[in-house]
């Protein structure tokens, strides 16, 4: 009766000691899974970091448009004065007819050139501006595709590491 008592136990240990390898086992193939689950993490972060100096760079990169578009506008003004300013030249020259001739030709050829000055800064404006325009568009896109990443990236982290947490806690039960 001691002798099969005997094999029960040693038969009950060799079930233990069995389940325990397996549990085992089944804990380092866990804390494997933990750590390509924190490498993917860290990969993540990693990119969700850079997409956050990719923004911050776009960001500057707008407030530069936002300046330019201010200057031009500067400028559009300052034609618009022009402008005004060689519309009065020619009333005055109608009302002052009588006056020197030269002299108001001299004038005339001043606001002329001031005129094709400003027509010249005017075009390069507008070009400057349809391309910062066009350039403007083209970061609002990229911001737009870069905050969709980032929160594709920060989804994913919560994920995994809801994951990650469940795994841990369902080790914790195991061992």
């Amino acid at each position: 009766h001691e002798v099969d008592k005997h094999k029960l136990k040693v038969s009950h240990l060799k079930t233990f000691l069995d389940k325990s390898k397996e549990l085992k086992s089944e804990i380092e193939s866990d804390r494997a899974g933990m750590a390509k689950m924190n490498e993917t993490i860290e990969g993540l972060q990693t990119k969700a970091s850079a997409l956050r100096e990719k923004i911050e760079s776009l960001e500057g990169r707008l407030a530069e448009q936002k300046s330019l578009s201010k200057d031009l506008e500067i400028a559009r003004h300052k034609k618009m004065i022009l402008d005004e300013a060689n519309k009065n030249l020619f009333e005055k020259i109608d009302e002052e007819a009588e006056e020197d001739l030269d002299t108001l030709l001299e004038l005339k050829e001043g606001m002329d050139r001031q005129l094709g000055d400003v027509r010249a800064e005017m075009r390069q404006a507008a070009k400057d501006l349809t391309r910062h325009e066009e350039e403007q568009t083209s970061l609002k896109d990229t911001f737009r595709e870069n905050e969709t990443l980032e929160s594709r990236l920060f989804a994913e982290i919560d994920v995994n590491r809801r994951e990650v947490k469940d795994i841990r806690e369902q080790c914790g039960k195991m061992a």
